[in-house]
């Protein structure tokens, strides 16, 4: 039985696997064909500041892109006494989580809103032993496409150059996620359509 709906038209729901883990599972569900002869593809994600029964929406950026980090290090342990005869790599990986995150925030358009936060740092099993190993991992979103592309074109640089001082060996994991959702004008009013009590615009998060 066909129905007409608010939307017009034949109206396709398509339920995306692995949200959180990047690259994601849209990759994967566009490869198996389900945006063929889908002309405009409207997105729901969840927000806890959103009133249950309403739908929050704003023209332009409204999610980031969102790629995960993970750096590893490596070099001579020893004694906290004689730092010197190491390549401290505890305060190496201190200067990479504050550093980075700065000069990208140099490097790219500050209206892109570039990000980068450590969710994961961890080295050593003693207060009085700088250890061998250690890593930390992250991500990077940025709400602007080309913004994107170059900050992910910047990070193997700016972390290497932050390491070099210490000495220590660098081991860098990137992974892409997907490009930042950007709404249209058009696609925007459509939801936005009365009752307008339905519909609340939000910033972006």
């Amino acid at each position: 039985m066909h129905q007409e709906t608010p939307l017009g038209g034949t109206v396709r729901i398509i339920f995306q696997p692995a949200e959180e883990t990047m690259p994601g599972g849209a990759h994967a569900c566009i490869e198996q064909g389900v945006l063929e002869g889908v002309p405009r593809i409207m997105a729901l994600h969840c927000d806890p500041r959103i009133e249950v029964g309403k739908i929050g929406t704003r023209i332009g950026a409204i999610t980031s892109a969102s790629d995960t980090i993970r750096i590893e290090l490596s070099g001579r342990g020893g004694h906290t006494s004689r730092p010197h005869l190491t390549e401290e790599l505890v305060f190496a990986l201190a200067q990479i989580a504050v550093n980075v995150p700065a000069v990208l925030s140099r490097r790219v358009d500050v209206r892109s809103g570039v990000s980068v936060v450590w969710g994961q740092i961890a080295a050593g099993s003693a207060p009085n032993a700088i250890p061998g190993t250690g890593y930390m991992a992250g991500t990077m979103r940025c709400l602007d496409r080309d913004a994107w592309h170059e900050a992910g074109e910047l990070l193997d640089e700016v972390v290497h150059q932050v390491a070099a001082p210490y000495g220590v060996d660098v081991r860098l994991e990137h992974t892409r996620g997907v490009p930042p959702v950007v709404n249209s004008e058009h696609e925007t009013a459509i939801i936005e359509q009365p009752p307008a009590r339905k519909s609340a615009r939000v910033p972006w998060c």
